[in-house]
């Protein structure tokens, strides 16, 4: 199937997978999963070959941790052709960043410290604490955006914007 993008388009994919990849996935699966969703439609190897510029082997691995993560599904076959589409959305990405970071990452800082806090020099034990603490507090803030997360999901941006009044505020400083 001959597919051609925009440059309009491949600069959402562009944009897209940059800010996805920040989430801890590879550019790679970053860009396939972009571009499935933006196409809207299953998609082959070969297709996504054509609109990435990736090897097929390169296309091959992503699409297989993509589907093992859950961000993709196979959907029914083109003749011998497999075909790939999206089935996470940017919230189930974030979600999945964030409970990477709580799970796997800051548990065990926090269970390390926990364990080892005495262990260390009066000054790097004071320090620790500190450390101990804001690791603590992060894990309560991650918990927080994953119930909100949960929560708000489904509900459209008017919804949310209607109900709450939150000003944007500084992204960058």
């Amino acid at each position: 199937m001959k597919i051609s993008l925009s440059e309009n388009e491949k600069e959402v994919i562009n944009l897209t997978s940059n800010m996805i990849s920040h989430f801890g996935l590879s550019e790679a699966a970053s860009r396939i999963w972009a571009t499935l969703v933006l196409i809207g439609k299953p998609l082959s190897q070969s297709d996504l070959k054509e609109l990435t510029n990736y090897s097929l082997s390169v296309i091959s691995i992503n699409l297989s941790l993509l589907e093992k993560i859950g961000f993709i599904r196979k959907s029914a076959k083109k003749g011998k052709k497999k075909m790939y589409e999206a089935k996470a959305t940017l919230f189930d990405i974030l979600q999945f960043f964030l409970r990477n970071i709580t799970g796997l990452k800051l548990l065990s800082v926090i269970s390390y410290l926990d364990t080892h806090v005495n262990d260390l020099s009066n000054t790097s034990k004071m320090n620790a604490k500190k450390l101990l603490n804001e690791c603590n507090k992060m894990k309560q803030v991650i918990l927080l955006m994953l119930e909100i997360i949960r929560k708000t999901k489904y509900i459209s941006y008017t919804d949310i914007s209607e109900v709450i009044d939150i000003k944007e505020p500084v992204l960058v400083e």
